[in-house]
């Protein structure tokens, strides 16, 4: 792919209902909400500030103060009904990247990597 030149990923993940997901109002903290699928694509190798991601995507980190699973209020994204999760990822410099998408509801976690060359 060339520099500034979209590219298109999809991710395909489903939930097995393990752990249940919790809401408001559970025995769970109130900063903890990160049960119930959720996938983020996120740049594993390679220069981080040079990849754009659309949609943007959650933190996949610990991060109280926003955008993450651990921010008190957070709610994961709608899972789409075909279980598909796209993301486009525009490079701004050339380079090797190794992209991770990563599924997790709470309590199992999935990671594959995507290896992507950038060209000027």
């Amino acid at each position: 792919v060339a520099v500034g030149e979209p590219l298109t990923l999809t991710a395909v993940a489903s939930d097995d209902g393990i752990p249940a997901v919790r809401r408001a109002g559970s025995r769970m903290p109130v900063n903890y909400n990160a049960l119930g699928l959720r996938v983020a694509w996120f740049v594993h190798r390679g220069t981080g500030d040079a990849v754009a991601f659309q949609p943007e995507q959650f933190k996949v980190y610990p991060d109280y103060r926003g955008n993450s699973p651990w921010t008190p209020g957070w709610a994961a994204p709608p899972i789409p009904a075909d279980g598909r999760f796209p993301v486009t990822a525009v490079f701004g410099e050339p380079g090797t990247y190794v992209l991770r998408v990563m599924a997790h509801d709470g309590g199992l976690i999935t990671n594959v990597d995507a290896t992507v060359v950038v060209t000027k």
